[in-house]
């Protein structure tokens, strides 16, 4: 939600901005004054748990083998999961996208 003080956009939401095609006028486009709140509520929205909101692909544990429970065949079984997650979400939408329109 935009802020109502919002010098830029005056409380709308949208700002003005010169084009970039070369042409002439201003296009309008979503206000800075908004994202922060529009941030949270995405996070809001996800339901990620609490004790999982600091967690990152670099915080990822994969190597949890004690010869016991966990064994090497796990660790490389999550190796592979976190690979297969960065590339997921670095490709994100995917080819789907591409092949459309």
């Amino acid at each position: 939600m935009a802020l109502e003080n919002c010098t830029l956009c005056r409380g709308t939401g949208w700002k003005l901005v010169p084009r970039t095609d070369g042409t002439r006028g201003n296009v309008a486009v979503a206000c800075d004054c908004g994202m922060e709140e529009r941030a949270t509520r995405v996070m809001e929205r996800a339901r990620i748990p609490k004790r999982y909101e600091h967690c990152d692909f670099e915080s990822f544990v994969t190597d949890l083998t004690d010869g016991k429970t966990w064994t090497a065949q796990h660790s490389q079984s999550l190796k592979q999961a976190n690979l297969l997650t960065q590339a997921f979400v670095r490709d994100y939408p995917g080819s789907a996208e591409k092949d459309c329109c």
